[in-house]
């Protein structure tokens, strides 16, 4: 099947009128070996399903000065945490137009204008598309609730492709950009090096929900000699709690077992230790763990002695 693709269609998707212009005929346009994702728009139906396919499909549609954003545009600039689905859905592309471009909406596709400037685009692995910056700014004004927005920004950072700062410096300069209150907050929120969407979503409750002080994020552990203890997701240092989030891989033998070790050697040096998973956070056990986290932290208020731990910048 592979073979009967036009060269020009490998990997990609073009509209019908590019690919006739370009010696493709009409009946190698209608064969089993193309898709038609849109009308008018053609394309290997070799290339596995995925996310990168469904940012492709779009990018045919763009009109002059529109580029790819949201959720495909935070991937594309490597922060995979981003793939396109929420709840089982899958969640539509996103297009951003200047204020005064058009496109016809499409099942699909979600069509956003707004101001875009120069240095709100550029382009990846040939796809036009909002700056990181950019990305992460959309993605926190659109949010409803400052506590998904800080997802976004934290998944950028951990990519190494904005910060929170940026985000912040970016807004200050588009202060009339509708949704800028909340994109402030979560920029505000955001911290570097987060490890996981979950564990992001557990600091929100521990703040928003249990209403506990802002955690230390990923921070080492080290006793008074400076021998390690361990990097905590979330630590209360005020009150020595600590919270960790287990992801499925947690669940593993090996890795469940070096979990209890540290957390025995936490627990040795007067540490609170909460595990929480992603049942934990869901809205159904919000209460729960909302109740755990405060007696966790009273426990730990309640420690008496001196600390035989400190914390490692």
């Amino acid at each position: 099947m592979r073979s009967e693709v036009p060269e020009v269609l490998a990997g990609t998707a073009l509209r019908r009128g590019d690919l006739l212009r370009r010696g493709v005929t009409d009946s190698r346009l209608r064969s089993r070996a193309v898709r038609r994702p849109f009308r008018g728009v053609h394309a290997d139906a070799g290339v596995e399903p995925g996310v990168l396919r469904r940012i492709g499909d779009v990018v045919p549609l763009l009109p002059p000065g529109g580029v790819v954003g949201g959720w495909a545009a935070a991937w594309l600039h490597g922060a995979r945490w981003f793939d396109g689905r929420c709840g089982g859905q899958e969640l539509p592309v996103l297009v951003c137009l200047p204020a005064a471009g058009r496109m016809r909406p499409r099942p699909g596709v979600r069509v956003l204008r707004s101001e875009l400037r120069d240095d709100d685009v550029t382009e990846v692995a040939g796809v036009p598309v909002t700056s990181a910056v950019r990305t992460g700014l959309d993605l926190a004004r659109l949010s409803d609730v400052p506590r998904r927005g800080v997802v976004a920004v934290d998944a950028l950072w951990a990519a190494g492709a904005t910060t929170g700062p940026a985000v912040l410096a970016h807004l200050e300069e588009r202060p009339r950009l509708r949704g800028a209150p909340v994109a402030r907050a979560a920029a505000g929120l955001a911290v570097p090096g987060v490890r996981s969407p979950k564990e992001t979503e557990l600091r929100m409750l521990w703040v928003f929900d249990a209403g506990l002080p802002i955690p230390l994020v990923n921070h080492r552990l080290v006793d008074l000699a400076g021998r390690h203890l361990g990097t905590p997701d979330l630590l209360d240092e005020e009150a020595g709690l600590v919270g960790e989030f287990d992801g499925g891989d947690h669940l593993a033998l090996e890795v469940s077992t070096v979990d209890h070790v540290r957390q025995e050697g936490l627990e040795r040096h007067g540490l609170v230790v909460a595990r929480f998973t992603s049942v934990d956070v869901r809205p159904a056990h919000v209460r729960r763990t909302v109740w755990r986290l405060r007696d966790a932290r009273t426990r730990g208020l309640a420690r008496v002695g001196p600390r035989s731990w400190r914390v490692v910048p």
